[in-house]
């Protein structure tokens, strides 16, 4: 993609790549780690759907850790109908958590999913994902 890595050459590749998908969210730190970024759950859950079951997709979902089981998702949704059926990725900053990726449902058909809380403490938003991640399993 270059002759070298920098912030802003990977959030030109990021950018360019998740365009090429038909899904354009405000990328300017190819790390993940400024609040410049901006995308919506929608964009997020438009990315996960249209990846689902691609060579890409299949890579994705399967290094996702297990919630309720492994991973930054161990504790989340623990000893609910989401362990061990929905497979999720954190991000974080203080005072914004994020957390997205697939769930089967009961009748086994797969959801994508993106919540994205911004204002309360992360652990309280950590708590809100006990209960919102066992909904979307439940569908």
């Amino acid at each position: 993609f270059g002759t070298g890595g920098s912030i802003q050459a990977g959030a030109r590749v990021i950018a360019s790549e998740i365009a090429s998908l038909g899904i354009h969210p405000k990328i300017v730190d190819g790390s993940g780690l400024s609040r410049s970024d901006h995308s919506s759950p929608g964009e997020v859950v438009d990315l996960l759907r249209v990846i689902w079951n691609t060579p890409i997709g299949k890579v994705l979902s399967a290094s996702l850790p297990v919630v309720g089981m492994s991973g930054t998702v161990q504790n989340i949704a623990a000893h609910t109908v989401a362990q061990g059926r929905c497979v999720a990725k954190t991000g974080t900053l203080n005072y914004v958590t994020n957390l997205a990726g697939y769930c089967t449902a009961l009748d086994n058909h797969v959801l994508a999913f993106a919540l994205m809380i911004d204002g309360p403490p992360n652990w309280s938003a950590i708590e809100l994902f006990d209960h919102m991640v066992p909904a979307i399993a439940r569908y």
